[in-house]
């Protein structure tokens, strides 16, 4: 007799409300995460910034504890690097240095086809009217 008003009761019901639940404890589970995420976040926030600061302003292994040949190494790593980067700069400036020199070769190229053109019309202007004379 059970079975008979459970599935009436159970016919009854909307289609949504028919699913099964297995959809609810991933559903529990999302909201328990992002709860503990945010209290998580609120707890840490001021926390944040100091860590933050803190991966700023943290240098290298600092020198005293290095032994005398990592040091050695060291600075002969920041010596190399120094000569990379003054190389580096230099052969900008030749870059920069190259290219006002194209430009301006190409300036004196389109200036000097532009004369060439101009004397090649006088002189086919000229020998129109010498032709015709």
């Amino acid at each position: 007799m059970m079975d008979v008003i459970d599935q009436a009761n159970g016919s009854e019901l909307p289609p949504v409300l028919q699913t099964s639940s297995r959809r609810l404890p991933w559903v529990v589970g999302f909201v328990a995460i992002f709860i503990g995420l945010c209290v998580g976040g609120q707890f840490y926030r001021p926390h944040i910034d100091r860590m933050i600061e803190a991966l700023v302003a943290r240098e290298v292994v600092p020198m005293l504890a290095l032994s005398p040949e990592d040091k050695a190494a060291l600075s002969e790593i920041r010596s190399g690097q120094q000569q990379v980067s003054d190389e580096i700069s230099a052969l900008n400036r030749n870059i920069d240095a190259q290219q006002a020199d194209l430009k301006r070769m190409l300036d004196q190229i389109a200036a000097l086809t532009s004369r060439i053109e101009s004397l090649q019309n006088t002189a086919a202007h000229l020998l129109q009217i010498f032709v015709r004379q």
